[in-house]
């Protein structure tokens, strides 16, 4: 979280479609949070139930699509910034070898984040889905398949 939690102003907004009338400023319902994506990553080994801390990414991102393939770490897409409106998809992957992240050749048309990485034949990434730039500011889903060169990176 980028700061403490706050009481979301659109349960008190009668035009929201979030407004709830239960809900005062002396006693809101519920609050919001803001995130700030990061290039921090770790990795958990479920034999162990340890969380090791790796080598940060190049790119702080949020929301990307992750795949595991050959011992290789692939993250694709994702967000810069912060969640909401002020959050950037992305065209850009990089790949963890063990010990440092790289950046792919391989960039998506199009900016996405919260979408799914997936193992594909022939040394393909698939991305999947996930949401991709609309009006300044904003998203919309993506029903975009596209396969990245990189599996063997």
């Amino acid at each position: 979280m980028s700061r403490p939690a706050y009481p979301d102003p659109s349960q008190f907004d009668r035009k929201s479609d979030y407004y709830d009338a239960k809900s005062t400023p002396e006693n809101p319902r519920w609050d919001l949070v803001d995130v700030e994506f990061v290039a921090k990553v770790e990795r958990f080994n479920p034999a162990t139930g340890i969380w090791e801390k790796l080598a940060p990414m190049s790119t702080p991102r949020g929301g990307p699509g992750v795949v595991t393939t050959h011992g290789r770490i692939f993250v694709v897409g994702g967000a810069t910034g912060e969640f909401g409106p002020h959050h950037e998809p992305l065209t850009s992957s990089e790949v963890f070898d063990g010990h440092a992240w790289h950046p792919l050749d391989a960039l998506l048309p199009v900016g996405r984040s919260s979408l799914c990485a997936e193992r594909a034949p022939g040394n393909r990434i698939l991305a999947i889905g996930g949401f991709e730039p609309a009006d300044p500011g904003s998203t919309v889903p993506s029903t975009r398949v596209e396969g990245l060169r990189g599996g063997q990176q």
